[in-house]
């Protein structure tokens, strides 16, 4: 495998995992609390706005101890704010990946491109 083919291949595993981290949903477990909050897609969960709201929290922590399951709860109301930074950090690492991919894809079409006028 080429220099190019290789970095270009690194760069499209690292744009999908990029991709993949911003749009699948996630579980964000809450601290000193046994429940884990089911939250939406960062990319639809980082914008989310208001307040944290403690009746919202005791609603899922009552649930999450009534259903007697893995701790999961999905709540219909406004858990948003509940998820809002791990989303955020979630896109963060999603821009660093798809950064250092464009570097990498950059970086293997350098070479190529060495390569090509060493070979002339």
């Amino acid at each position: 495998m080429t220099p190019r083919g290789a970095s270009l291949f690194v760069a499209a595993c690292l744009l999908l995992v990029a991709l993949v981290l911003a749009v699948v949903p996630f579980s964000h477990p809450l601290p000193e609390i046994n429940v884990a909050l089911d939250c939406d897609p960062p990319v639809a969960a980082a914008w989310s706005t208001g307040p944290k709201d403690q009746l919202t929290l005791w609603a899922v922590t009552v649930s999450g101890n009534m259903s007697g399951g893995d701790g999961n709860a999905r709540v219909v109301g406004d858990i948003g704010p509940w998820c809002r930074s791990p989303a955020r950090q979630r896109l963060l690492v999603s821009g660093g990946l798809v950064v250092a991919a464009i570097a990498i894809g950059m970086v293997g079409r350098a070479l190529w491109r060495r390569a090509e006028t060493a070979l002339e």
